[in-house]
């Protein structure tokens, strides 16, 4: 469910930050070749073939938290480091049976170090591609970034802050690729 909430969270931010820059006269920041080769496993690839490459490199597909088009995997061991952090899970989703977008989180109990490692993912995307700032409109969302390109594919990173099984304040870097071609 958190999945598809962060794709259509995804969907929603490109289309309000295309909306606000045209509100805003802002120009349009392009990126070209981004990243759409995960774990050796390119977006386009079956579910099996996900499955398959993912667990070639430490990551265990839970059948219990996935669906038909949402296949989320645990590393095997603690965490796994993936630009500049460890991150505790990731999901790939798929349409049409087409591997087309994938999402890693990390959550954290303290602000000051969600903050750190999120400036430092920031900075890794930011030295590959042309990050946007998008406008923040929800008080639970502390920053937000996109890079996308002419061709419909793109990378967003966003920290937010949540409320945890227990009740407690914790806050959460999500960094997503996608490429919405395959999602049709």
């Amino acid at each position: 469910m958190k999945r598809l909430f962060l794709l259509l969270a995804f969907s929603l931010c490109t289309l309000s930050f295309v909306n606000a820059q045209e509100k805003i006269k802002l120009k349009i920041v392009y990126s070209e070749n981004i990243q759409d080769t995960f774990f050796d496993v390119k977006f386009g690839a079956s579910k099996k073939e996900v499955i398959k490459g993912f667990k070639n490199h430490g990551l265990d597909f839970s059948k219990k938290r996935s669906t038909d088009d949402i296949l989320t995997f645990y590393p095997s061991e603690a965490n796994f480091s993936f630009c500049g952090i460890s991150w505790k899970n990731l999901t790939a989703s798929l349409s049409n049976d087409k591997f087309f977008s994938l999402g890693f989180t990390a959550l954290y109990a303290d602000e000051e170090t969600a903050l750190k490692d999120f400036e430092l993912v920031l900075s890794e995307l930011s030295s590959k591609y042309e990050m946007n700032e998008l406008p923040i409109e929800d008080s639970n969302i502390y920053k937000s970034y996109l890079a996308f390109s002419e061709k419909e594919n793109g990378v967003m990173i966003s920290l937010e802050k949540g409320e945890g099984r227990e009740g407690e304040v914790i806050y959460y870097i999500s960094l997503d690729y996608e490429d919405k071609t395959l999602d049709r």
